[in-house]
């Protein structure tokens, strides 16, 4: 019988943290699947123990949100480190596994964009290497659209001090009185998130109607029991700690290390109540661009957006055109789009099955829209952004 291998897991549990529980539900996954020999044990300070004592015996790897003592004292001990944590100080001394940040923040902007919204925001934790990989990806996409995107970032500890938590209510409100609306609003962390809901509440701000709000994390606590609901976007925390324990099993078996960081794509948009919002000042058009988006994924045309809105076609469109949107199918197609990118990069499902369901009928179909629309390939997009 092989020696157990015993893997330091360096991630706090006792907090009810989606993104730290989903990432030790991959490890564990992976582990029970493809590595029964391991012994999972966590342990946030695991650099005193890695060499063997007289009580207890050392590790023979680690993983998870390493500090730079975690990486000096493996390093020291010649065992493999693979660190999850973006902002980890040791980042630059180990290999890591991350989630590509930058990505949600272009699926967030895109999401917002597809809204109606021409004015976005984003909100983000100060020396937060997350935060500032989220807004560049916001950026990215919202200047890809001529949109101007302004960033504003808060202190890590606003929530621990009274006096921070006063003193970060002032700085957000004063961001907020120079709001021009309708605008939509992307945060880095659903919890800050759900405490600028809170703010617009209480200055008498309606939500989604004048400000629309998208979290990231998709954590259930801040996003179901924010009123309204907030969308968000699944940041596939379980895949990135599955990658990151199939990566340690090939560094325990000899392999080498890769140059840079693996990152995993995000999981889904969640979108729910907080962005239910289509920026038209009128509401026949704001009708039709609702009905487009709840339908797109099925079998839709004009005419069954005309029927649905009691509006003919030729004065529908003249709507369209007066308020500044594209033609009727081009919003449907550019919604369709947007779905397909979210199945390509969230779901392993075969290109026949994102075609179906993002209403496009067949794969070839999708193929030639999406090399139109976009210049490259379902199959090339999923390649480049899963990398």
């Amino acid at each position: 019988m092989s020696q157990p291998i015993r893997v330091a897991v360096v991630i706090d549990l006792d907090w009810p943290l989606k993104r730290h529980h989903e990432v030790f539900s991959g490890i564990q996954n992976y582990a029970r699947s493809h590595a029964p020999d391991w012994v999972l044990i966590p342990d946030l300070f695991p650099a005193k123990w890695i060499k063997p004592t007289r009580r207890l015996p050392g590790y023979d790897a680690v993983i998870g949100r390493v500090s730079l003592n975690d990486a000096r004292a493996a390093r020291k001990a010649r065992i493999p480190v693979v660190n999850v944590w973006r902002n980890s100080p040791a980042r630059p001394l180990v290999p890591s596994v991350l989630v590509d940040t930058a990505e949600a923040g272009r699926m967030a902007a895109e999401h917002l964009i597809s809204r109606g919204l021409r004015r976005l925001a984003g909100l983000g934790m100060r020396r937060d290497a997350a935060s500032q990989q989220y807004l560049c990806g916001l950026d990215t996409a919202a200047k890809s659209h001529d949109i101007p995107v302004s960033r504003h970032y808060v202190s890590f500890s606003h929530t621990r001090i009274e006096r921070n938590w006063h003193r970060y209510v002032n700085d957000v409100n004063h961001w907020i009185d120079h709001w021009h609306l309708p605008i939509g609003i992307a945060a880095s962390y659903d919890e800050m998130a759900r405490n600028l809901t809170t703010m617009c509440l209480r200055r008498g701000l309606q939500i989604p109607e004048q400000v629309a709000i998208i979290g990231s994390g998709d954590d259930l606590m801040h996003c179901e029991g924010s009123d309204p609901e907030m969308s968000s976007i699944d940041m596939g925390r379980y895949r990135e700690g599955y990658v990151a324990a199939d990566l340690l099993d090939q560094l325990l078996k000899g392999g080498k290390p890769p140059a840079e960081p693996i990152l995993t794509p995000p999981a889904d948009l969640v979108a729910r109540l907080s962005t239910d919002v289509y920026a038209v000042a009128d509401k026949t058009v704001g009708r039709a661009m609702r009905y487009i988006a709840e339908h797109c994924g099925q079998t839709l045309c004009v005419g069954d957006v005309v029927k649905h809105v009691g509006c003919n076609r030729r004065k529908l469109e003249k709507l369209f055109q007066r308020f500044g949107r594209k033609s009727i199918n081009d919003e449907i197609v550019a919604l369709r789009i947007e779905l397909t990118k979210r199945l390509l990069i969230g779901t392993d499902d075969a290109i026949e099955d994102v075609a179906a369901a993002a209403g496009f009928g067949t794969a070839q179909h999708m193929r030639h829209v999406f090399r139109h629309q976009l210049g490259t390939t379902p199959t090339a997009y999923r390649e480049q952004h899963c990398k």
